[in-house]
């Protein structure tokens, strides 16, 4: 029996859908004409089939890492009263070619998180998934402790239906403004 392991990497909300591959070469190379009709991009990372969950992992966590920088960012900004725009520029020039953080860098600057294509309690649940799969490792997840701390924040003051980007508004609480 051949298997086939594969994980979505990024919200097909934001108009990239990428997706990690695992498993068995012919199976994959098989089923590569029906996944390319949903995906834009695919990428083998290996024959384990585990390997597209950890791939999952890393990018997810990536995307979380930048989130709350993000928010950091912007309310250092704002509490130097740099121009929200001039920074939401820079920002986006800093991310030429990710659209996907792009988007979440307009969200974070205008304070806009009511449309969810992705809610702040799953962030927090992939946070814990995070913690838990790079600690098995010995791995210190420290990129996203401050951002899983934001989350739990955020989920307390009922913020867990809102896009997990919200995660950035408990960095403006905790800087007074």
């Amino acid at each position: 029996m051949n298997f086939l392991s594969q994980r979505l990497c990024i919200v097909a909300k934001l108009r990239f859908v990428g997706i990690a591959l695992a498993g068995d070469s012919l199976a994959i190379q098989q089923a590569l004409p029906v996944i390319e009709t949903y995906s834009i991009r695919q990428v083998l990372v290996g024959e384990t089939a585990s390997a597209a969950s950890a791939m999952k992992i890393c990018v997810n966590y990536m995307t979380m890492a930048q989130l709350a920088m993000l928010g950091e960012v912007f309310t250092f900004a704002e509490k130097m009263q740099l121009d929200n725009s001039l920074v939401l520029n820079i920002v986006e020039l800093f991310f030429s070619g990710n659209e996907a953080i792009k988007e979440y860098a307009g969200k974070i600057a205008k304070r806009n998180f009511d449309t969810a294509g992705f809610e702040l309690a799953a962030g927090l649940k992939d946070a814990c998934i995070f913690e838990k799969a790079f600690n098995s490792c010995d791995v210190i997840p420290s990129a996203i402790l401050g951002a899983k701390h934001n989350l739990v924040t955020a989920q307390h003051i009922g913020l867990g239906k809102k896009d997990w980007s919200a995660l950035t508004e408990i960095s403006r609480m905790m800087a007074g403004l």
